[in-house]
């Protein structure tokens, strides 16, 4: 028997960036541990503390952005409390997910999950796709910090959130992609 639970992190995004004093980085991307792996392990530690239970991951070979594949089963893995880990879709491709999702009555996410949107990982669809709610957002972030969330050098030396967007519309559809996602460990979907 499996039951969905949504976790909260106990922190928002902004309060995360005020106590940081910044924004993550590509090289230092700590939001994914403050926004979903400490609120999981909290969460599972309370509900398994002997360490039996299994961590499913809906992660897939096809989403991997790095070089080494994660495997389908993890033995023991320490970013999930020393747990099991399974990637039960990990040889699934893109049409036989979607094929489980509309027999779940369920369609794909058109973006990747929004603790921390954007991430300092999107591409150039993502950032084209932000509403004016996360634009706002993310300026008064920016202007709190007096720092920008996107490094200038990465994006034709745009500088500020409005300037990355607007260079994204016309920046070519391969841009910013990065060779490493996100904590792909903890679900993340950049």
């Amino acid at each position: 028997r499996f039951e969905a639970v949504q976790i909260r992190a106990p922190k928002s995004f902004a309060d995360l960036m005020s106590m940081k004093q910044g924004f993550p980085t590509r090289r230092y991307q700590w939001c994914s541990l403050h926004l979903k792996g400490i609120p999981f392990l909290n969460w599972v530690e309370e509900r398994d503390p002997d360490t039996r239970a299994t961590v499913l991951i809906p992660r897939r070979n096809a989403e991997n952005s790095s070089e080494t594949p994660a495997p389908e089963f993890i033995d023991c893995c320490e970013f999930h409390g020393n747990r099991k880990v399974w990637h039960p879709l990990w040889n699934f491709s893109d049409a036989e997910r979607d094929e489980l999702l509309q027999r779940a009555g369920l369609q794909p996410l058109p973006h990747p999950s929004l603790e921390c949107t954007p991430c300092i990982n999107s591409n150039v669809m993502m950032l084209r796709e932000l509403t004016d709610d996360e634009l706002d957002r993310v300026e008064e972030l920016e202007d709190d910090l007096e720092l920008p969330l996107f490094n200038p050098d990465d994006c034709n030396g745009a500088v500020g959130i409005a300037e990355v967007v607007e260079w994204a519309q016309d920046a070519s559809d391969d841009a910013l992609q990065y060779r490493f996602g996100c904590s792909a460990g903890f679900g993340c979907g950049c």
